[in-house]
């Protein structure tokens, strides 16, 4: 399969120019894979985000939606930090984002045993949903 390159996508996409940026702003968060992360499928419209942020607090986390953008920023406190002979778990900072589809929200999220996790669910409004017409 060719790569599909933003010209390439240019000859036949009109009006996509602001997605075309939102997704080369996201892909250089591709070369890191922290924290890991998994996305889980519950049903056509439910879907879950989790994300493995062990060692940081509900306050060192924090979480915004934007034009159907999900940033996630983890910011630990260096306040009184001791000196490890071993640093064996990642304690960076991070910060991740998701592009949602049209029509997707974040319902709830919750941090326990070290998952942080995004309740997501698609509600597509009444108006854009497929009718069908009665034929007289």
């Amino acid at each position: 399969m060719p790569n599909i390159t933003r010209t390439v996508l240019s000859n036949y996409a009109i009006g996509f120019d602001s997605l075309f940026q939102e997704l080369e702003n996201i892909k250089d968060q591709f070369s890191s894979n922290y924290p890991p992360h998994n996305i889980t499928k519950i049903d056509d419209n439910n879907f879950k985000l989790s994300l493995a942020v062990a060692g940081f607090t509900k306050e060192e986390l924090s979480i915004t939606f934007e034009d159907g953008l999900v940033s996630i920023k983890g910011s630990r406190d260096t306040k009184n930090k001791t000196e490890n002979l071993y640093n064996g778990i990642a304690e960076r900072d991070f910060y991740k984002r998701f592009k949602m589809s049209e029509h997707m929200e974040v319902v709830d999220s919750k941090l326990m045993n070290g998952i942080l996790t995004l309740s997501l669910q698609r509600e597509v409004p009444k108006e854009k949903q497929p009718k069908t017409i009665k034929i007289n």
